[in-house]
């Protein structure tokens, strides 16, 4: 569908407001709020990225005494994400990791405070990822995680890592996508079969 959707926003209007569109290979389109969220319009037919969840709101001040904390500035887009939701539970959730691992599902994305799934106590579980210059932004349901590059190399890169494997290299990482936000882009609602 190379044509708007019938029921999509008029993109001059869209683009007057600074947001932006995409269209995939498959004739999807995207648009993307100043604020992350997009709306997707598969044959025509909106969905909506929501996080739900009822974590603590995070303040500024408090993200920035975690990023000292923890000694690293995190990027933009999910210092965004972060403020906005503060963690909690995606839908859509699935995305592709490769041809050869098939498909992932985000099961939560971790917050900052006094959480569950908090991501202070997954950065001392999960340390051997940040040795590598990443941080764990999410889980999927087997405990693998989503990382996010912190490194110049990887900086703002999203990366899947399994947890089962422990080479002292990256070979048990598959990149996911350039940054957040295109990351939040790719999520989709149903295996195609």
């Amino acid at each position: 569908m190379w044509t708007k959707p019938q029921y999509a926003r008029i993109p001059e209007k869209w683009y007057a407001k600074g947001r932006y569109i995409s269209i995939d290979e498959k004739g999807v389109w995207t648009y993307t709020y100043k604020s992350r969220i997009s709306i997707s319009y598969p044959n025509g037919e909106e969905i909506k990225l929501e996080i739900q969840g009822n974590n603590e709101v995070l303040t500024e001040a408090r993200l920035q005494d975690f990023e000292n904390t923890i000694r690293v500035q995190l990027p933009q887009q999910y210092r965004d994400f972060l403020l906005k939701y503060n963690g909690g539970y995606p839908k859509p959730y699935y995305y592709t990791i490769s041809e050869e691992r098939g498909i992932g599902m985000v099961n939560i994305f971790y917050g900052i405070g006094e959480l569950y799934d908090n991501l202070d106590k997954k950065i001392e579980i999960f340390d051997e990822i940040m040795d590598l210059g990443f941080i764990p932004i999410a889980d999927d349901s087997g405990g693998n995680q989503v990382c996010l590059g912190l490194t110049e190399k990887h900086f703002g890169n999203v990366y899947f890592w399994i947890h089962d494997e422990d080479p002292e290299d990256m070979s048990n990482m598959y990149f996911l996508a350039k940054d957040f936000e295109e990351f939040l882009e790719k999520l989709y609602d149903e295996i195609e079969k």
